[in-house]
């Protein structure tokens, strides 16, 4: 038992050094696979790509463009929604929050409607079709708020503070050109890009 504990000692270290220069090893040799493969996705000779639409990459590049992005975003339900509201060559822009009312607000798009007056500080309009609260926010209204008043079937654009109202949900806000709602009237121009 004496004789043999040094050699499984000798045998275990030899092993161990062994196992760490076979890492080594191949850790070199995926590297050196890596390079090749980059390599091989460029035509021998140019800089084209044997594949078009693959693009070889260095170290410290990353392969995608923003539309490639976008398309991602989109499939993943990342994507903002915005609506640009138009009349009179001018625009307001909404950034629609991720609730189903505001979803069920933009799969009406493109919309051609009045826009009215309502009391001192909102402007509403009626789309065709009723807004599924669900998982939708309660509105705390103000300058640039867009709402939906449920009882009537309205969306409401805030251009003053208006504050907390039962059955009031928050569809999103201005990003831009909310000094403009107080002066929209007659026909407006509902879209999900700019007009």
């Amino acid at each position: 038992m004496r004789k043999t504990a040094p050699f499984l000692c000798t045998l275990v270290l030899v092993l161990s050094t062994w196992g760490c220069g076979s890492r080594a090893e191949a850790a070199d040799g995926l590297s050196d696979m890596g390079e090749t493969a980059v390599r091989e996705t460029v035509q021998p000779g140019t800089d084209a790509p044997v594949n078009p639409g693959v693009k070889a990459h260095g170290p410290g590049e990353t392969a995608g463009t923003a539309d490639e992005y976008r398309e991602e975003t989109e499939t993943k339900g990342e994507m903002e929604m915005m609506i640009y509201i138009s009349a009179d060559g001018d625009t307001i822009v909404y950034r629609l929050n991720d609730s189903q009312a505001a979803k069920d607000l933009y799969a009406q798009l493109p919309l051609t409607l009045e826009v009215e007056n309502f009391s001192t500080n909102e402007k509403v309009f009626y789309p065709p079709q009723k807004l599924h609260t669900a998982n939708t926010p309660l509105a705390d209204a103000e300058k640039g708020t867009l709402a939906y008043y449920e009882p009537w079937g309205d969306v409401v654009m805030f251009y003053d503070y208006f504050g907390r109202g039962s059955s009031l949900y928050e569809l999103g806000e201005a990003v831009s050109g909310e000094d403009l709602i107080e002066s929209l009237s007659g026909t407006i121009e509902i879209a999900a890009e700019p007009l």
